[in-house]
């Protein structure tokens, strides 16, 4: 059975991708193809074959898609055609691409192959990227129990598909938006003057916050985080970021929340966050948080060369 955040996940990125479309479309001017014009092959029929040049192996996401873009290109090139485009999937979300190895295949008119192209292979290389970063990052910290979320640094547009990415990938998207849960930064406690009056605001509103999901407050000193199990102790439903925090004092943070959570048998979660990365995670599993986000999987993923050939029927 499928999880259900990847789920969850799969359904917005498919909104999403039918929101962008005519912003990608126009952006390529689809209708405006003057190459295939010119050398009149538009209405031909051919097959566009997708396949990884990449050298190193990596996870396929975002391959069914595809398969929307050709159909609604399909309709606009050809309005008032019942003929529809064979879309031959080879590889599935969360599979394993070789170097070599054939992706996907469409067959259809030239004139939609060519149109979509880019915007396929561009797209494609993006989420493979993200779901692979992700699945290193997660295999690493398995071995640890450490769970590992995604941040809100994505591209514009793709926030989405690329947390779509990134839980098939195996990651956690965690926040979708800022309604997914309150999460009280340090530009927070600053606008609010300071950890003190955020614990005022959140025992004159104790009803209201009695109710929330989740809470998640981010502590970058030492001297805020004896505040914030004060929260903790009202709330009962807090995690404790660790953001950026001191390597010298994380440590000694992270057993005073322990020994916390233990006299008071309360469940406070640990994030560290702040320059996560795969070889770091060594000595991160030594400090026993629950979970690590990392900004760097959506932001700045590895793209994997994915091409594309399109021969004549």
């Amino acid at each position: 059975m499928e999880p259900k955040i990847l789920k969850e996940a799969r359904q917005k990125a498919k909104a999403e991708i039918y929101q962008c479309i005519k912003k990608w479309f126009s952006e390529d001017e689809i209708k405006k193809d003057i190459t295939t014009e010119f050398l009149g092959i538009g209405e031909k029929r051919g097959k566009l074959i997708l396949f990884s040049k990449n050298a190193e192996d990596f996870i396929v996401a975002g391959v069914d898609f595809l398969k929307i873009l050709f159909e609604e290109v399909q309709k606009i090139l050809f309005k008032n055609s019942r003929e529809k485009i064979k879309f031959r999937k080879l590889k599935s979300d969360g599979d394993i691409v070789k170097s070599g190895e054939k992706i996907a295949e469409i067959e259809g008119r030239m004139k939609v192959l060519f149109a979509t192209e880019r915007l396929n292979i561009n797209l494609l290389s993006r989420l493979c990227g993200i779901a692979t970063e992700t699945a290193k990052l997660v295999s690493e910290a398995k071995k640890y129990g450490i769970e590992v979320c995604a941040t809100r640094k994505t591209t514009p547009g793709l926030r989405f598909l690329e947390k779509y990415a990134v839980a098939v990938g195996g990651g956690n998207p965690y926040r979708f938006s800022l309604s997914s849960a309150i999460m009280i930064k340090d530009n927070h406690i600053i606008a609010c003057g300071g950890i003190e009056k955020i614990r005022e605001i959140i025992t004159k509103n104790r009803k209201k916050s009695e109710k929330l999901r989740d809470v998640i407050i981010e502590v970058q000193k030492m001297i805020d985080l004896e505040e914030v199990l004060k929260i903790a102790k009202e709330l009962k439903n807090i995690s404790v970021m660790l953001d950026n925090f001191p390597r010298d004092s994380i440590g000694e943070a992270i057993k005073k929340i322990r020994e916390f959570s233990h006299r008071e048998n309360l469940k406070v979660l640990i994030e560290i966050s702040g320059g996560i990365k795969p070889e770091k995670l060594p000595d991160i599993a030594e400090l026993k948080p629950d979970r690590i986000s990392a900004g760097y999987i959506t932001s700045s993923p590895k793209i994997p060369d994915i091409s594309a050939d399109i021969i004549a029927l």
